[in-house]
């Protein structure tokens, strides 16, 4: 005579825990706890940009320059670091010139928020990056970003620019995640203006 065994197993008690905040951002689930332990929801952890794929998670995309703290928003947001104020627009692919090879333009605006004539370089920015949904993380087209970066702005006046972010040669176009514009608050021409940043962290990300 057979017995069937029936095994009853308990119900998993997941309780509500403290407020989450990823990246400066509220997550919508919180922390979660189960046997005294925190845990945090994928789902969460996906919006806030890692990326997972067949069980291999990555909580940020190649090249550290994605890591750092900044000032952060979405496209077609106005963000303010306390010197400029910043919003881009949509990425639309554009092709290089004299070559076979495409890459992604986003198109910016750059108001001077100072109470002086300023240039980006004298405030401490930087070359732009673009990480792609696969990792992939482009630097921005160095000449064309100097055309902005070394003109001058009187208090409220404004660049508006597409940024150019070429692929090499074959490379198949992923879709852009994530845009840095980095700023060293530290720069030594930026003593020299008198100027200050009102938040510590001044480089700007921004999320598509």
């Amino acid at each position: 005579m057979k017995r069937a065994l029936l095994i009853v197993l308990p119900l998993v008690a997941w309780a509500a825990g403290p407020i989450l905040t990823i990246n400066g951002r509220p997550a919508a689930h919180g922390l979660l706890q189960y046997q005294g332990k925190n845990w945090v929801c994928l789902d969460d952890l996906q919006a806030a940009g890692a990326q997972m794929n067949h069980g291999d998670l990555r909580l940020s995309p190649a090249g550290g320059a994605q890591q750092i703290a900044a000032v952060e928003g979405k496209s077609s947001e106005w963000l303010f670091n306390g010197l400029w104020r910043l919003q881009t627009g949509p990425a639309t692919t554009i092709p290089k010139p004299y070559s076979d090879a495409t890459g992604w333009g986003i198109d910016i605006e750059i108001r001077n928020g100072a109470q002086k004539e300023v240039s980006l370089h004298q405030t401490g920015a930087q070359l732009p990056t673009l990480a792609l949904t696969d990792g992939t993380v482009l630097k921005a087209d160095e000449g064309d970003w100097q055309l902005i970066c070394f003109r001058p702005l009187l208090p409220g006046a404004a660049i508006k620019h597409q940024l150019k972010f070429y692929l090499p040669p074959g490379t198949p176009s992923q879709s852009p995640q994530r845009l840095i514009l980095p700023i060293d608050p530290k720069f030594g021409l930026l003593r020299d203006t008198g100027l200050h940043y009102t938040v510590p962290a001044p480089s700007f990300r921004i999320t598509y």
